[in-house]
């Protein structure tokens, strides 16, 4: 009877010691994970993200900036512009590309439309037959004359005179090479002096110069001539 006590007792015993055990146990576990989890990490983690998500935004909002201030531009100091390194210019003029004229304005022109430069006043003298003209300048001085190259006369008016004749009428005329361009009668009064006058409105264009004379006889009047010279094109 007493060993069957003793017995229980001990088993008693032994459940109980393991009991503490387990229940020791337990608690030292608990313990360790709460330290685990308060402690911080001294090592650093690299993430990578693997699908990187799209955005799309559908509508842009509207922006509008209200106030906008005003800016001033001011040149601060004086400013030095240079140009170096010019490059060298050719200027030239094909069929296609005529060679630009000039219309020169009222103020620059004659009555006749003519810059001044461009008109003569011939003299050819008496008994010469006209072989030989000379243009007299605004100065007065006279110099021989021939109609430029590419140029043409344009005779607006002709002068014949001479104190050499006998009383009477005679023809006198203007050649061009051997063809009459003027022809009319001059009257000598008795003193002997010949005097024809010819204005003409549409003019006469030759581009050699004429010569003069008087029909029937082997005599030439002094002539003046008058008027301008245009391009022959």
């Amino acid at each position: 009877m007493t060993g069957r006590i003793l017995k229980t007792a001990a088993n008693a015993a032994i459940a109980m010691i393991v009991a503490l055990v387990t229940s020791s146990g337990v608690c030292f576990a608990q313990t360790s994970t709460k330290a685990q989890t308060s402690s911080p990490t001294a090592s650093t983690q690299n993430v990578n993200v693997v699908n990187t998500p799209t955005v799309n935004v559908g509508t842009l909002p509207a922006v509008t900036v209200i106030g906008t201030p005003a800016v001033s531009a001011a040149q601060s100091g004086s400013w030095n512009v240079g140009i170096t390194g010019i490059p060298g210019v050719q200027v030239t003029n094909t069929i296609a590309q005529a060679v630009p004229t000039l219309t020169a304005g009222p103020s620059l022109v004659t009555h006749m439309g003519q810059l001044p430069s461009s008109h003569v006043n011939l003299v050819s003298i008496s008994g010469t037959s006209c072989s030989q003209w000379f243009r007299i300048a605004s100065d007065g001085q006279g110099s021989l004359f021939t109609i430029p190259a590419g140029d043409v006369l344009v005779i607006t008016d002709v002068e014949f005179e001479d104190s050499s004749f006998a009383a009477g009428s005679y023809h006198v005329n203007l050649d061009v090479g051997g063809s009459g361009v003027l022809g009319g009668v001059a009257l000598v009064d008795a003193s002997g002096w010949l005097v024809n006058q010819h204005h003409l409105t549409s003019g006469i264009v030759v581009s050699s110069l004429p010569t003069c004379g008087i029909t029937g006889t082997s005599a030439s009047p002094s002539a003046r001539i008058y008027g301008y010279l245009i391009q022959a094109n």
